[in-house]
């Protein structure tokens, strides 16, 4: 009769395997280990690893540079907001100024368009 394992236990034994292999240092026979310190067969563990890759779900590594990715583009966002912010505020400043400073400012900046008008 088979041995029936149970899912918490597939997934705990799966994340361990997942996680050493994401790092250089452990990689090398992840499996064998993972399975000796849980009393698992290698090749049932195997199984479990490899029926976890098939499924698409993310690894470690594949979340990590998503996590990465995800502050890169928050600070960018910000950043953008930023300046959204400071151009809204040079829109609105000739609003906010006396007409006549308005005026003498323009005409001060480009006095070629007096002699073209």
């Amino acid at each position: 009769m088979p041995i029936r394992y149970t899912d918490e236990l597939k997934t705990h034994a799966v994340d361990l395997v997942i996680h050493a292999q994401a790092d250089s240092s452990t990689a090398n026979g992840a499996i064998r280990r993972v399975a000796k310190e849980l009393a698992l067969s290698s090749e049932t563990l195997c199984t479990w690893v490899r029926n976890y890759k098939s499924s698409g779900a993310m690894t470690p590594a594949q979340s990590i540079d998503l996590e990465a990715e995800n502050k890169r583009l928050r600070a960018e966002l910000a950043e953008t907001n930023r300046a959204n912010e400071i151009l809204k505020k040079a829109v609105t400043f000739p609003e906010s100024c006396p007409v006549d400073l308005v005026d003498r400012q323009f005409t001060a900046a480009s006095p070629n368009l007096l002699l073209a008008g």
